[in-house]
C-alpha cells in the first residue's frame, strides 16, 4: 500500500517502509521518453534523507525532458541515477 505525503512533496510516495519518487512525464515529451510517469526508490526509511535525494532527481529528470525536447525522439534513453552517486547529507535520520 502506498501513502503519500504533504502536498509541497506530493512526488514521495512510502511503499513497503521505503520513499519512492514519482513524477509525471510531461505531455509533450511522453512520447519520446515512452511512458506516462517516472519512479524510481530513493533507498531509505528516512522522510528528510529521502527529500533531499528527491530534489537531485527531479532536477536530473527535468534536464532530461529539456533534452527529450529537443532531441525529438532521436534516440533519447533516460539517465541512470544511481543512489550511490548522491552524497549522503545531514539531518534527523541516516539512510
Amino acid at each position: 500500500m502506498s501513502k503519500s505525503v504533504t502536498p509541497k512533496q506530493s512526488y514521495l510516495t512510502l511503499r513497503h517502509e521505503d520513499w519512492h519518487i514519482r513524477l509525471a512525464v510531461p505531455a509533450d515529451v511522453q512520447a519520446t521518453v515512452g511512458r506516462p510517469a517516472l519512479q524510481k526508490s530513493l533507498h531509505t526509511t528516512c522522510m528528510d534523507t529521502a527529500a533531499e535525494r528527491a530534489r537531485i532527481i527531479l532536477v536530473q529528470w527535468q534536464a532530461e525532458f529539456d533534452v527529450a525536447r529537443r532531441t525529438s525522439g532521436l534516440g533519447w534513453r533516460p539517465a541512470e541515477i544511481s543512489n550511490d552517486n548522491i552524497l549522503p547529507f545531514p539531518g534527523r535520520c541516516r539512510a
